[in-house]
């Protein structure tokens, strides 16, 4: 494959993921309706190291566990942040 080829395939898969990550942030902002609703607290320290636990196990590289768990760190802070 060429560096174009290559590039073009990096491009369609970030668009995915863009996606994807939007579907997730319109989930939390659901679920964030639903703690405004039953006055929980946003953050739920268990549950962001559980969904943590869960990517890095789920991983099988190239990315190590320490780049998933940064990744998904700011992906959960970013949906936190939706969720206020």
């Amino acid at each position: 494959m060429t560096i174009f080829e290559l590039r073009s395939r990096i491009d369609v898969l970030d668009e995915l993921i863009l996606h994807l990550l939007n579907q997730r942030a319109a989930a939390a902002q659901q679920i964030g309706r639903l703690k405004k609703q039953e006055r929980l607290e946003v953050q739920d320290p268990d549950r962001e190291a559980g969904v943590l636990a869960h990517v890095v196990e789920q991983n099988q590289g190239p990315l190590t566990a320490e780049q998933v768990s940064v990744i998904f760190q700011h992906i959960i802070a970013g949906c936190r942040d939706l969720q206020r």
